[in-house]
């Protein structure tokens, strides 16, 4: 199992609400380290998926050239040597890579976004 499937499956074992938002045409690439998952998690699971992560290894670093409040980047080296990197969203932006000028408020409209069919 690669430590993308790892800590997904932990958040899911730990009840936290998550969601792959961008490029899943591309999801096994990322998984596999080739790339970063770009992930939002229910904003009120912040403090359970940042517990989580730390139990599980991984590193929080920020971009020195673009911050956002909501958007967390997580890194973890694999046995392999490969780096594996999570694009963590607690708030949905989208836009202009440096400027995310658009914030997609999908709870306001849709009180379960997570529901699985």
């Amino acid at each position: 199992m690669t430590l993308i499937l790892n800590i997904l499956s932990e958040s899911d074992a730990s009840g936290i609400q998550y969601v792959s938002w961008k490029n899943n045409h591309e999801i096994e690439r990322y998984i596999n380290g080739n790339g970063d998952l770009d992930v939002f998690v229910e904003p009120s699971h912040r403090a359970a998926f940042m517990s989580v992560a730390i139990t599980k290894g991984w590193v929080e670093l920020a971009n020195p050239v673009a911050q956002f409040p909501s958007v967390s980047h997580f890194y973890r080296a694999g046995s392999e040597g490969r780096v594996y990197h999570l694009h963590v969203y607690f708030s949905l932006g989208t836009g202009e890579s440096w400027l995310k000028e658009y914030v997609l408020s999908l709870e306001r409209y849709s009180p379960n976004i997570f529901h699985v069919w």
